[in-house]
C-alpha cells in the first residue's frame, strides 16, 4: 500500500498494495495476516487481543547511539550543544558518503536529529518530549518495551532535565540492536532484491507462472469463482503470466523488497504498478519464509499488473467477500487469489463433506474407502456462499471493512510519501519537500508530527515524523484486523424501530468507533483518531 517513490505516486492515484503474508494474501498492498484460514471462535477471540504472525510491531526512531562514543558530562547526559556536534559530525559524513558512493544508506540517529532541530529552535522541547512519548506508549502497548517502567517514569529517566538527554537511561528502555524495534534506513525500504534471496525467489515465481497457466486453463473454477465474467477473468490470469515471466527475467529493475523492515510494521505484504510493471514484496515475501504464502503473493501483484482495471476492492475472506458482485470480483486481485488458493489447498471456502443434492460439485466423487473430496459453493453475488441473503450483521461488517480498509491503504500511502521525501532531503534535495509544503503542514497537523511546529522557512521531515507516520499505518491497520473481528450491535441493542438503512448506519459508526478506541495509540486522543481516519477515507486513491 506504500508508494514506491513521489514521482510514481504523482503518476497515478498509486500502486495497488498487498496485504503481508499470512495464508491471505491480497491485493496490491498486502495485509500482513496469520492463518485466516482457522476461523474458529476460541482463535477468533484470542486474536482480537494478540498479534498475528507475523507479528506487526511499532518501529522507534533510533535516538542515536552511535559507534564511536560521545562526550557526557558526569551525570552521563549529553547536553544539547554536543548532541547538535555530534550530529552535525555523523551528518557531514553521510553526505559525504551518499554524494560518493551514490548511496542512501544511513543510520541517522533520531534523537540526536531531534535535539539538532530542537537546539536550532526548530522543534520545541515540549513538542519533542510528547511526539517521543506517543512512540515509546505505542511500544509498551505491544510490550516491545526492554523496561518494565510506565512510560512517564521511562520519559522521567530519558530526559530528566531540560536541555538533557540520557543516552543510557534510553538504552535500558529500548534495545537499540533490534532493527525490529528501531528505524534504520529508509533506503533499505525499497531495494533491489539481495543476490543470497534471489534463487528461492526465482524458483517460487517460476512455480507461480505455471500455476497461474493451471487457473487460466481451469473452466470449472472460472465459473465458479466469477460466474459470467469467468472469460475476463481467464485473461486477467493469462495476463498475469506474462507480467511474472517478464519480471522474473528482470528481477533487478522489475522487483523490489524492503530489508528496513517498514512493511511488518505497516501491515503491507506487497503492492504493484500497472503503469511501470513493478512489483514490491514484503521482505518475508521476497525471502520465501513460507511458499504457499509467498506464492498467493506474486499471484495477486500479478494480477495487478494485467490489466490496469485490476485494483483492490476488499482483501481475501473479508466481510462480504463471497457475495460481492461480478464487477467487482473480476476487477480485484484478492478474487484471484480463490482458485490458486483451491489448487494449493489454502482456500477457506473449502468445504470437506459431500454436498447436498443439487448443489454443484467440481471433484469426482471418492472411490470407496477414500476419504470424501473437497468441495466449494459458487460463489454468489449478493449472498453467502451458502446462497443465503445476506443478514444484517453482514451489510454492516462489509461497510465498515471497506472504511477501515481504505484508511489503513491510504495510511501506508502516506507513510510511504514522507518517507520519499525525507530520502530526498537526506540526499540534499528540497524541492520535492517545497512543492508538496502545503500537504505536509496539513498532514502533519493531522498525524500530530513535529513539521508543522517548525520554523516554516527551515522546516523538514526528521526521523521521528518517520516513525510516528509508520505507526500511524500500524494503528490503522490494528482497527482494521480489530473491525473484521468486532461484534454488530443489532437494531434490538440500538433500541431502534427505523428503516434498515438508519440502522446499519448506526451501527456501522458503532463498530468503527469500537476499531479504533481498541487499536490503541494513533495519534493519542480518540477524537483525533477518527478525524485522521475520515480524512484517510476520504483521500483513499486520491493523489498526495
Amino acid at each position: 500500500m506504500t508508494i514506491a517513490a513521489l514521482a510514481r505516486k504523482n503518476k497515478s492515484a498509486g500502486p495497488s498494495k498487498a496485504q503481508p503474508p499470512s495464508l491471505t494474501v491480497a491485493g496490491g498492498l498486502r495485509i500482513n495476516e496469520a492463518s485466516v484460514i482457522e476461523r474458529d471462535a476460541d482463535r477468533v477471540a484470542n486474536e482480537v487481543t494478540a498479534p498475528r504472525t507475523p507479528r506487526l510491531h511499532w518501529s522507534l526512531a533510533n535516538i542515536g547511539i552511535e559507534a564511536q562514543r560521545r562526550r557526557t558530562d558526569a551525570d552521563g547526559l549529553i547536553p544539547l550543544s554536543q548532541a547538535a556536534a555530534n550530529l552535525k559530525c555523523a551528518q557531514d559524513h553521510r553526505a559525504a558518503e551518499i554524494r560518493s558512493h551514490g548511496s542512501l544508506r544511513f543510520r541517522v540517529p533520531a534523537t540526536a536529529d531531534l535535539k539538532t532541530l530542537f537546539n536550532n529552535g526548530n522543534v520545541p522541547e515540549s513538542v519533542l518530549k510528547d511526539r517521543v512519548q506517543t512512540a515509546l506508549t505505542r511500544m509498551a502497548e505491544e510490550k516491545r518495551l526492554k523496561s518494565p517502567e510506565s512510560v512517564p517514569d521511562i520519559m522521567k529517566k530519558i530526559f530528566p532535565a531540560a536541555g538533557g538527554f540520557d543516552e543510557a537511561e534510553y538504552e535500558k528502555a529500548v534495545d537499540v540492536s533490534d532493527r525490529t524495534k528501531v528505524y534504520q534506513s529508509v533506503a533499505d525500504a525499497q531495494t533491489k532484491v539481495a543476490a543470497i534471496d534471489k534463487p528461492k525467489l526465482k524458483t517460487v515465481i517460476t512455480d507461480c507462472i505455471k500455476l497461474v497457466a493451471e487457473c487460466a486453463a481451469d473452466q470449472t473454477n472460472l465459473e465458479s469463482v466469477f460466474g459470467s465474467k469467468h472469460s475476463t477473468a481467464k485473461h486477467v490470469y493469462v495476463m498475469a503470466k506474462v507480467a511474472l515471466t517478464t519480471a522474473v527475467n528482470h528481477i533487478d529493475s522489475s522487483i523490489e523488497t524492503d530489508y528496513n523492515l517498514d512493511d511488518p510494521e505497516t501491515g503491507l505484504g506487497g503492492w504493484a504498478d500497472y503503469a511501470s510493471q513493478h512489483i514490491h514484496l514484503e521482505s518475508a515475501v521476497a525471502r520465501v519464509t513460507n511458499v504457499n504464502e509467498a506464492k498467493v503473493t506474486i499471484i495477486h501483484e500479478a494480477c495487478h499488473l494485467a490489466n490496469p482495471t485490476v485494483d483492490d476492492k476488499g482483501y481475501y475472506g473479508g466481510a462480504g467477500f463471497e457475495a460481492a458482485k461480478e464487477d467487482i470480483k473480476v476487477t480485484n486481485a484478492a478474487h484471484f487469489e480463490e482458485i490458486p488458493r483451491r489448487k494449493l489447498g489454502i482456500s477457506q471456502y473449502e468445504k470437506i463433506l459431500p454436498p447436498k443434492p443439487g448443489v454443484d460439485k467440481f471433484v469426482d466423487e471418492p472411490e470407496p474407502g477414500e476419504p470424501s473430496p473437497i468441495y466449494y459453493d459458487p460463489f454468489k453475488p449478493g449472498a453467502s456462499a451458502s446462497g443465503a441473503a445476506l443478514t444484517f450483521e453482514q451489510k454492516v461488517k462489509s461497510q465498515s471493512d471497506d472504511y477501515l480498509r481504505k484508511a489503513w491503504d491510504k495510511a501506508v500511502d502516506v507513510h510511504g510519501f514522507f518517507r520519499d521525501i525525507r530520502k530526498e532531503e537526506l540526499a540534499g534535495h528540497t524541492y520535492a519537500f517545497q512543492a508538496k509544503k502545503k500537504r505536509i503542514m496539513e498532514l502533519s497537523k493531522l498525524m500530530h508530527l513535529t513539521v508543522h511546529e517548525q520554523p516554516t522557512n527551515s522546516a523538514s521531515i526528521n526521523q521521528v515524523d518517520l516513525v510516528l507516520a509508520e505507526g500511524i499505518a500500524h494503528g490503522a491497520k490494528n482497527a482494521y484486523e480489530i473491525g473484521q473481528k468486532a461484534s454488530v450491535p443489532t437494531p434490538a441493542d440500538m433500541k431502534m424501530s427505523d428503516p434498515e438503512r438508519f440502522q446499519i448506519y448506526t451501527a456501522f459508526n458503532k463498530v468503527i468507533e469500537d476499531s479504533i478506541r481498541a487499536a490503541g495509540t494513533i495519534t493519542g486522543n480518540y477524537t483525533d483518531d477518527k478525524k485522521l481516519m475520515d480524512w484517510m477515507v476520504a483521500e483513499y486513491r486520491k493523489n498526495i
